[in-house]
């Protein structure tokens, strides 16, 4: 959190690296901030006691939050992508855990297709006829 506060901030990825997670951690931060763990840990802590205790008082928080939230980009727009930040910083900060993003599923209609039936049945019919075979064999 120091970081985030800082003049110059680092990517959460090059921060995650510098505290001893694995590069492949780093290359993908929202596998550690997004798991069960972190999450667990992040409302035991409180993150913002642990700030204040760091000597990061409540008026500097509120400040680089309030940048972020009204943040313009070159052309005196508003810059999203840093409102979203300022507001995912403000709700960890403050202990608000988002839900989870909703689960999605694929499915694969190729394997209804005409081709691939037929080749299943063939790969059947091979399976079944060496169990006979096995089974007569055996017999």
């Amino acid at each position: 959190m120091k970081n985030l506060l800082s003049d110059k901030p680092k990517s959460t990825g090059q921060v995650l690296e510098s505290v001893g997670f694995s590069k492949g951690s780093a290359e993908q931060p929202s596998r550690v901030l997004q798991s069960e763990g972190f999450k667990i840990a992040l409302q035991e802590t409180g993150l913002r006691q642990a700030l204040e205790a760091q000597g990061i008082n409540p008026a500097k928080i509120a400040q680089k939050i309030d940048v972020l939230l009204n943040a313009v980009d070159k052309e005196g727009n508003e810059d999203y992508n840093a409102i979203d930040k300022g507001i995912k910083h403000a709700t960890s900060i403050y202990g608000i855990v988002p839900d989870d993003k909703p689960k999605t599923q694929t499915t694969y209609n190729f394997i209804f297709s005409k081709e691939v039936q037929e080749d299943v049945a063939e790969i059947e019919a091979r399976i079944k006829a060496k169990l006979i075979q096995k089974h007569e064999t055996n017999s």
